[in-house]
C-alpha cells in the first residue's frame, strides 16, 4: 500500500504520540519498533440499540450481537495504539464515543462521515480528527480500511 505524503505525516503523528498500553517494543534515541508479531486481532460488532451506538468485542460476544449489527476485524499494532479496522462495504454505524479525540485516515475505500451535522465525504489518504463525545455517522460505500489512533483533544 502506498501512502503518500497524507498518510506518512499520519504515521509520524501517530509515532510521535507514543504507547498507548504498556506492551514491549524494540527503543532507541530515534523511534520505537512494534513487531509484526505483536499484533492482536480482534472481531468486533457495531450497531444502534435505543439511538445509543453499542459495540461487542471477542467472538462470543460477536456471535452474540443483533443479526443487523457491523461486523468488523480491528487489528491492534503492539503497544503502539495504533488500529487498523477493516469494515465491510454498505456498513453504516454510529462510532461508541469515548473520552478521547480519535484520527481517522482512510487506507482504502470511501467513507461519507457525518460529523455532529457536517457531511464530509472521504477518499483513500483523507484524514479526519473526531471529537471523543460527539455523535458522529459513517457510511462506508465499499470495503474499507481505516486506521485510527487516539490523540490529544486540540487546544480552544
Amino acid at each position: 500500500m502506498k501512502l503518500g505524503k497524507r498518510g506518512l505525516l499520519f504515521f509520524t503523528a501517530l509515532m510521535v504520540s507514543g504507547p498507548a498500553f504498556g506492551q514491549s517494543a524494540a527503543e532507541s534515541a530515534s523511534g520505537k519498533v512494534f513487531p509484526a508479531g505483536e499484533q492482536m486481532v480482534i472481531a468486533a460488532a457495531l450497531w444502534e440499540e435505543g439511538g445509543n451506538p453499542m459495540i461487542a468485542r471477542g467472538d462470543e460476544a460477536v456471535a452474540a450481537a443483533p443479526a443487523d449489527a457491523v461486523h468488523v476485524t480491528v487489528t491492534v499494532y503492539g503497544g503502539s495504539g495504533v488500529r487498523a479496522v477493516s469494515i465491510p462495504g454498505g456498513s453504516k454505524f454510529m462510532p461508541p464515543p469515548n473520552t478521547k479525540d480519535t484520527v481517522v485516515y482512510l487506507a482504502t475505500g470511501r467513507l461519507t462521515a457525518n460529523l455532529g451535522g457536517t457531511v464530509t465525504e472521504l477518499m483513500p489518504g483523507d484524514v479526519l480528527q473526531k471529537s471523543g463525545s460527539a455523535a458522529n455517522v459513517y457510511e462506508f460505500h465499499e470495503d474499507s480500511v481505516i486506521i485510527e489512533h487516539y490523540v490529544p483533544s486540540p487546544t480552544k
